[in-house]
């Protein structure tokens, strides 16, 4: 069992100057290298550095005092005959038994001794093993014996054990040493001093408990990202204002009124409600208090979820209305309203509530903090310190099940928008105008989620730096997709010839020839279709004719 506990607490570091184990004295010498160790998975020098240090408790068994024995000879004097006689050395120390078994006859000569009185007229001739009564007068008197032998003090308690002296060793450099002596009688008497005992700890003892101090570090986002992102977001939301404002002034004009200036006007509000989760996401301990925090974790959840169907989901219609009219409908005429466009926003907006709402009810957030100890370092073993990082999170009881149901759906709107992005990225059609730039700005959606929602899953230590990644990737996200919806209308609308200004900037790669309607056509009718077919009218209803075969 020992080989065990010194291996395991080898293994486990539990062993050293802060460390104090006391275990049985009658283990033989060197009792530790044994080559059961191994079977633990220690060598003997494992084993020795663990065993280090250990006290024991054992009988001594042979007196220290200098004082004449029942005997008539002090200790000394009789370990020396008795060495002479046996032809080897008895010490003080050592766990002979020759003292002791010297004093045991005279304590049963002594308790016999005692009992003739008592056994009268019987003597001790007439005892045999099936004599209780004399039994019982034997053991009573030999209890009552008390003497000094040449083995120290020897008495016997009510349950005939014997009160003697008991050494206290230690193992030192892989010997135990007596370093004390105990008799109930009596106080302890150390033969070394405190600060000899404790040699390997500056004179120290060991606490008797465990006094480590715990020192919490909050993981929390640094308030220096928090700023900087502030500051960002504001730039951010002041741009999509303005471009707000752009698009409301310049409605009536023909190139804005092509590009549905109502979707236009819900995409911007989803990038305004974007840069704001940029901001209630960086909220954290010990900028707001737990109670805020959890009011916050609700809000930024819906939040980020409306904001996405708003932003993603009007450039994911546009995608669909340019596949419909231009792939999906070659051979028709389409008519397709804003508010029909509109209203698929507000189906995935339906969506979302239909996923929120219930959560919010039946598995509402709770602010749990999670403690991660950090290894101790030598520093640390030695001041008695324990660090540990403490992170305060949102959680609910089936939050998986939830996050995955909100990202499942999402994943899908975004696979099928990059879907139609893909089968519409060589159109350059007048009354799609700006097409190409939403086909890009689902692209920029795309990726920039495929690296901020695994950020935004998975804990991590370094808080700061996932908020700024992800952060960063929602902001740039942002703006690139925002910048590329609105500055080629506003160079567009500043030229001399709008739409060509506006097909120019945005053709990347071949147009098919079927369906291509270039620069020089602009203001020809198609196949006797006239331009305002090819246009938008008042109503914001699109009317595109099939190209011709």
């Amino acid at each position: 069992m020992a080989l065990s506990v010194f291996c395991n607490a080898f293994k486990l570091g539990m062993y050293g100057p802060k460390y104090g184990y006391f275990i049985v004295g009658y283990y033989t010498y060197h009792w530790w290298k044994n080559t059961e160790a191994e079977r633990y998975g220690c060598t003997d020098t494992n084993m020795k550095e663990a065993v280090e240090g250990y006290f024991s408790l054992t009988y001594s068994t042979n007196g220290r005092e200098e004082r004449t024995t029942i005997g008539g000879r002090t200790p000394s004097e009789f370990r020396a005959i008795a060495s002479s006689i046996l032809h080897q050395p008895i010490s003080v120390d050592t766990t002979d038994v020759t003292s002791l078994s010297y004093d045991i006859v005279w304590a049963l000569a002594l308790g016999l001794n005692a009992s003739i009185d008592r056994i009268s007229p019987r003597n001790l001739t007439d005892f045999s093993y099936f004599n209780e009564s004399m039994a019982d007068i034997f053991r009573e008197e030999i209890r009552k014996v008390s003497f000094f032998g040449s083995s120290g003090p020897m008495a016997f308690t009510s349950n005939s054990d014997r009160i003697g002296r008991i050494n206290i060793e230690q193992n030192r450099d892989g010997s135990e040493v007596v370093i004390g002596s105990y008799y109930p009688a009596d106080e302890i008497e150390w033969f070394i001093s405190s600060d000899q005992i404790w040699h390997r700890n500056d004179g120290v003892p060991p606490f008797d408990s465990d006094i480590t101090r715990t020192i919490s570090l909050l993981l929390s986002k640094q308030v220096v990202f928090l700023i900087i992102a502030c500051c960002l977001c504001l730039i951010g939301i002041v741009l999509a204002i303005s471009f707000l404002v752009f698009n409301f002034r310049y409605r009536a004009e023909r190139i804005i009124k092509m590009s549905s200036p109502n979707l236009n006007n819900v995409i911007v509000s989803g990038f305004i409600l974007a840069y704001i989760c940029v901001v209630i996401i960086g909220l954290d301990l010990p900028v707001v208090t737990s109670t805020t925090l959890l009011r916050t974790c609700e809000v930024r959840v819906w939040l980020v979820s409306i904001a996405f169907t708003l932003a993603f989901g009007g450039m994911f219609t546009k995608m669909w209305r340019v596949y419909s009219i231009v792939i999906s409908g070659k051979t028709k005429r389409r008519v397709i309203r804003d508010r029909r466009l509109i209203g698929i926003v507000g189906l995935l907006l339906v969506v979302d509530l239909v996923i929120l709402i219930p959560r919010q009810i039946v598995d509402p957030f709770r602010v749990d903090e999670f403690r991660i100890p950090i290894p101790q370092t030598k520093n640390d073993l030695a001041n008695y310190v324990q660090y540990e990082f403490i992170s305060v999170r949102c959680t609910a009881m089936y939050e998986h099940i939830w996050i995955s149901a909100l990202v499942a759906y999402k994943a899908i709107l975004m696979l099928f928008g990059a879907f139609l992005s893909l089968q519409t990225r060589k159109i350059n059609v007048p009354s799609l105008n700006d097409a190409s730039y939403v086909a890009l700005s689902i692209y920029n959606v795309c990726i920039c989620s495929a690296v901020a929602m695994p950020l935004s899953l998975f804990s991590t230590q370094e808080t700061g730096l996932a908020y700024a990644i992800v952060g960063g990737l929602m902001i740039f996200c942002t703006t690139v997709s925002l910048c590329m919806l609105f500055i080629p209308k506003i160079i567009a609308l500043n030229s001399k010839n709008p739409e060509a200004a506006l097909i120019n900037v945005s053709r990347i790669g071949t147009v098919d020839t079927k369906s291509a309607i270039t620069g020089n056509q602009l203001t020809k009718p198609i196949n006797g279709c006239s331009q305002r077919d090819n246009d938008t009218n008042t109503s914001n209803v699109l009317h595109v004719c099939p190209a011709p075969e």
